[in-house]
């Protein structure tokens, strides 16, 4: 499964970095701003939104899609540590721009 989605008007995606594989979160962002969220439970871990108003509509879509974002995230990782362990090879980056 892609570690991307398209909702609404945001682009939504996660990093594959190391020190975050234990902690499931999304970038989301539109042309007005980003942020990311941890999720389970639904946290704000940094935010770029331009407003207040952009950053409560990116979090209900969060909310609102949380148990999709975190079968997204478990699937990913779970390839990706069988593709590592079976190819040898280390976890690449998951590249998201917003």
């Amino acid at each position: 499964m892609s570690p991307w989605k398209h909702i609404q008007e945001y682009r939504i995606g996660f990093k594959s970095e190391r020190d975050e594989m234990n902690r499931p979160h999304v970038h989301i962002g539109n042309d007005r701003g980003a942020a990311k969220f941890w999720l389970n439970p639904v946290r704000l871990a940094e935010n770029h939104f331009r407003s207040e108003y952009e950053l409560q509509r990116a979090e209900k879509v969060v909310i609102d899609f949380e148990e999709e974002f975190l079968k997204m995230w478990q699937d990913y990782f779970r390839n990706s540590l069988d593709d590592s362990q079976s190819h040898g090879s280390s976890l690449g980056r998951i590249s998201y721009s917003a």
